[in-house]
């Protein structure tokens, strides 16, 4: 899983004070490891080889022992793989940022280009209008457009979706009882992480929305 997030946040207070009894070595396989979550979204904890390599250990029993020092900041959140709660909380803050951002550049050029557009293409459509006065009614009953065809799949994920998301999810688990580690789509299919449980919800919602589309575009005009 690639990771295209623009930071990780760190709260060093925080870190300095949940690690402040710790050895450095130690520490610093706590480090590695949420490094390597946010990069990759889990942490494969169940074979102790991936994890000697993690931590940066030639031996494979010595990480294993200090997986079991650090187990404790971490949860399973798949077969083998764990994750740190808060360190996933803040990069779901960090996704919804970036988007907030993306979509007020987006805006920012289309006030300032749009203005532009409009103005040429109400120039364009009076010309046309002086030219077919004549036989409008004709055009305009002939050249009518159908209506829109369904949304097409993909696109970014809007703010407005990810709330919908993360609240369907947390209303899921309410009311199953459900913790941390468990979706909508377990046991088929669990997911590796939030976010991916929260695009994959998303993406059946926009599915479902597309078929609805799709039927009422299809459907004999009465």
């Amino acid at each position: 899983m690639g990771n295209d997030l623009p930071y990780m946040p760190l709260f060093v207070g925080d870190f300095l004070i949940a690690v402040a009894s710790w050895p450095p070595e130690r520490v610093g396989a706590y480090w590695l490891a949420l490094l390597y979550q946010w990069e990759h979204g889990t942490v494969p904890a169940g074979d102790a080889r991936d994890m000697a390599l993690i931590l940066h250990t030639p031996s494979v029993p010595r990480a294993r022992k200090l997986w079991e020092e650090i187990a404790e900041k971490f949860e399973m959140v798949g077969p083998g793989h764990f994750a740190n709660r808060r360190l996933e909380h803040e990069r779901t803050k960090v996704y919804l940022r970036k988007e907030t951002d993306s979509n007020r550049g987006k805006a920012g050029a289309e006030a300032r280009w749009g203005t532009r557009r409009s103005s040429s293409a109400s120039r364009n459509a009076q010309a046309s209008l002086g030219h077919s006065s004549g036989n409008s009614t004709q055009t305009q009953t002939q050249d009518q457009d159908p209506p829109n065809p369904p949304a097409g799949a993909g696109g970014r994920l809007t703010r407005e979706e990810r709330k919908w998301a993360k609240t369907t999810l947390q209303d899921w688990r309410r009311a199953h009882r459900a913790g941390f580690d468990v979706c909508p789509h377990s046991p088929d299919s669990t997911c590796s992480t939030e976010i991916a449980c929260v695009g994959r919800l998303i993406e059946e919602k926009r599915a479902e929305e597309r078929r609805g589309q799709q039927r009422a575009y299809e459907e004999p005009v009465s």
